[in-house]
């Protein structure tokens, strides 16, 4: 059975935390099965952490460009770890490849960004709880960088062909690696 990544799991902090101190994966629940939202509430069965690291950045990004949007901004480049433009046309660098954005956003992820005390990299496959990634570095680009941040992280452990049936849902992005274009 293939396995598919399309964004962000927050329900691997565990795994993380773990890895992240040298220590054995605990077995923890994985998933969003148990996890009740409520009013002014969120339940969480025992042992499960969450984590809002693959999606944080981009949304901080999206509601300071909401402001300034507001505040009457028209051509402003925000970056909070996660870059969007408002107008335009931005150059930005992604490695030796510069990309011109407007009105769009881009959040790039690493592999090497960040390693485990093992080498592994700092990317956790929610379905099997293992320190990998499929490309050395994928970036989204998207017309919000909240999407383009959980995409960039999921997507780093999907396959060419999980990559392309994800972006056939999804219109106007694309997924750069250093060696492929998608979208």
């Amino acid at each position: 059975m293939r396995r598919r990544a399309g964004g962000s799991n927050p329900s691997v902090q565990p795994l993380w935390r773990a890895r992240a101190r040298g220590l054995p994966v605990p077995r923890v629940p994985v998933g969003f099965g148990g996890v009740r939202i409520g009013a002014g509430r969120i339940a969480m069965p025992r042992g499960m952490e969450l984590t809002l690291n693959g999606l944080a950045q981009g949304f901080i990004t999206d509601r300071i460009v909401d402001l300034l949007r507001a505040g009457g901004a028209e051509h402003t480049l925000v970056d909070m770890g996660e870059i969007r433009a408002l107008g335009g046309p931005w150059r930005v660098a992604l490695g030796e490849e510069r990309v011109d954005l407007t009105d769009r956003a881009m959040a790039t992820t690493e592999a090497g960004g960040f390693r485990f005390p093992d080498g592994t990299p700092h990317l956790i496959d929610p379905m099997t709880g293992a320190a990998r990634a499929s490309w050395p570095r994928l970036a989204v680009i998207a017309p919000e960088a909240g999407l383009a941040d959980a995409l960039s992280t999921g997507l780093s452990l999907a396959d060419a062909d999980t990559i392309r049936a994800t972006l056939a849902a999804l219109p106007g992005v694309q997924v750069l690696t250093p060696d492929r274009r998608f979208g």
